[in-house]
């Protein structure tokens, strides 16, 4: 199994981008808007837990990527709603497959909020604060998550990944010569992408991602981490710890390189 395009898991924080500019894009949340975070968010006597304890204190939407702060999004993602959060996330390559044509690929799962019957639950407040952070129903592969960053990092351009650059014969001539493919632009502000990607590079200047820093390069990314189980369970069995997600480009001014680490 290749993972990089088979094999699909929760993404974790690196979500939490697709939400920011779900929120900017319909206007539900601007760069200003602040919540405030001591830990935890409460939904009705349902109690959701940031990652850090004690939380972040007030937050604006650029320190919220830079800290990666969970109460900030829970809140983020309540206003913006799942119906925007999953069209933005399907505009951006996620819930299907990014068509590198080497066998099955992994097409991830997004939330149907609509769909009823057959077992399936009313969609809750609850399902969607818990999909702002990337985990219930949200599952991607990494490739998707680089198609995703690579469009934030360029302008919202989504390309088809490919492996093979040129075949060529004993002889040396060249029988076939691929070049990158678009497959659409996504309908998102310039100014959205701009933000994401100076808030980015916050998050390895100083925050979240701060080990990945690179001297002499400006470097975005975004951290992630996906709880497989239960807090408090992955002690007792090592194949159950969190997953731990870096998404990144570089250079930020002029990206060249697009990087996704499970």
């Amino acid at each position: 199994q290749n993972r990089a395009f088979q094999a699909q898991y929760p993404p974790g924080s690196i979500f939490k981008l697709i939400v920011a500019i779900a929120g900017l894009e319909s206007g539900a949340i601007s760069p200003d808007t602040k919540f405030g975070c001591n830990g935890q968010f409460y939904l009705g006597n349902v109690k959701f837990d940031d990652w850090k304890k004690g939380g972040h204190g007030t937050l604006d939407l650029r320190g919220a990527i830079v800290n990666s702060c969970n109460v900030y999004f829970y809140q983020a993602g309540l206003r913006t709603g799942i119906d925007e959060i999953v069209k933005v996330s399907r505009a951006f390559g996620l819930g299907e497959a990014p068509g590198l044509g080497l066998g099955d690929e992994a097409k991830g799962h997004l939330p149907k909020p609509h769909l009823k019957g057959r077992g399936q639950p009313p969609w809750t407040a609850g399902n969607t604060v818990v999909s702002s952070i990337g985990q219930g129903m949200v599952v991607t592969s990494p490739m998707q998550l680089l198609v995703m960053v690579s469009a934030i990092a360029n302008g919202g351009t989504i390309y088809r990944p490919w492996v093979v650059k040129k075949i060529v014969s004993l002889s040396g001539e060249v029988l076939e010569e691929y070049e990158p493919e678009a497959i659409r632009q996504v309908d998102v502000k310039p100014e959205t992408l701009a933000f994401l990607r100076e808030a980015m590079q916050g998050v390895v200047d100083g925050g979240t991602g701060a080990r990945s820093k690179v001297p002499g390069v400006a470097i975005g990314g975004k951290t992630g981490t996906a709880q497989v189980v239960k807090k408090g369970e992955e002690k007792k069995q090592a194949d159950l710890k969190d997953h731990a997600w870096f998404a990144s480009f570089a250079p930020v001014d002029n990206p060249q390189i697009a990087v996704v680490v499970l």
